[in-house]
This record gives structure tokens, C-alpha cells and sequence, in this order.
């Protein structure tokens, strides 16, 4: 996975492949799980890497509820695609996010993570 567009500077040349590549991962996931083809795949559940709905729209509220200190940063533990993993618990179109603190990561201060449940 690589980074949503809405992660990107703005003026960055051949911004839209982002998201087109983000595609084309989505479908060999859902092919190789599946053995179908469609048209917009959703997107696979993850362990770390990026939200496939962005950061950025996303930062101010992690800024609030896990405040970073200048040498830190918020990281994605997981993304929940629940039509997968969690059949019937929320709409298809929601995905649950856990986030966390870099240096909570690293002295595994797992109690100071944070979900989002995040619709497009």
C-alpha cells in the first residue's frame, strides 16, 4: 500500500497514481482471496503501513486525543476492513483504524491506542 493522494503535496506531478495504485493492489488482493474482478474493490485488511482513507483528514482529531511531541509521530497499527474480519458488525463502508504513538510503540504502551471508525 502506498500512501492516499490526500497524503500527498498537492503540487506533486502524478499525484492520482497513488490512488491508482492502491487499485490495482485492491484487486490482486481480492483476486488472489477471491478468484473475482471488480470494478472497485474494497480495500484489504492491514498491519501497519497506510490508511486507505489518508492521514491528513485524520490528523488534527490524532493530534487531540494522542498528543505528539515534536520527535514523534502517529503510526497506523491496523486497518479493519469488517466485511472481511468482522461480518455484520459495522456497514461494508467502515473501516476501524488503530492508532498509536510512535514511542509507544516502541515501549509497547499498547492501553494508549486509539480507534477511529472511519466511513468514505
Amino acid at each position: 500500500m502506498v500512501p492516499a493522494s490526500c497524503d500527498l503535496p498537492a503540487d506533486l506531478p502524478g499525484r492520482d497514481v497513488a490512488d491508482a495504485v492502491n487499485v490495482a493492489l485492491a484487486r490482486a488482493w481480492d483476486w488472489q482471496v477471491h478468484q473475482r474482478t471488480l470494478q472497485r474493490p474494497p480495500a484489504a485488511t492491514h498491519l501497519y503501513g497506510y490508511s486507505s482513507r489518508g492521514y491528513r483528514p485524520v490528523a488534527d482529531h490524532l493530534h487531540r486525543v494522542l498528543p505528539c511531541r515534536l520527535d514523534d509521530r502517529h503510526r497506523l497499527v491496523a486497518e479493519l476492513v469488517p466485511g472481511a474480519v468482522l461480518p455484520g458488525w459495522f456497514d461494508d463502508d467502515v473501516h476501524l483504524e488503530v492508532w498509536m504513538r510512535e514511542s509507544d510503540l516502541h515501549t509497547r504502551t499498547f492501553d494508549n491506542a486509539w480507534c477511529l471508525l472511519r466511513a468514505s
